[in-house]
């Protein structure tokens, strides 16, 4: 399983599934694009690290993620609930499930 790993601005590290992220994309271009399925988008989407990422950071918030997130949290300060927002310089990173959870 591929997960899409942030480092937010409060130290936090989050693991969020990127099927959840390819999801949440694959939806929104089979309703607004007739010429294209749900499945299609999704599979481009899984096969693209770059879309994870963009996809991931630019459209969806916190919240919409909190029941699949695996969170590392070094010390607890408040963050920002627009993904983008809350990432701390370049920490973000798409990796395959066997690898060590970033933080642990």
């Amino acid at each position: 399983m591929k997960l899409l790993t942030v480092e937010l601005e409060n130290g936090s590290v989050w693991a969020i599934p990127a099927h959840i992220i390819a999801d949440d994309r694959a939806k929104y271009y089979a309703e607004k694009d007739s010429d294209v399925t749900y499945q299609e988008e999704y599979d481009y989407t899984m096969d693209d690290y770059y879309e994870i990422i963009d996809w991931g950071t630019n459209n969806m918030n916190l919240w919409e993620l909190s029941e699949w997130v695996q969170i590392s949290i070094p010390e607890k300060k408040p963050f920002k609930d627009r993904l983008r927002e809350a990432l701390h310089g370049d920490e973000i990173h798409v990796i395959d499930a066997q690898d060590d959870f970033p933080g642990d």
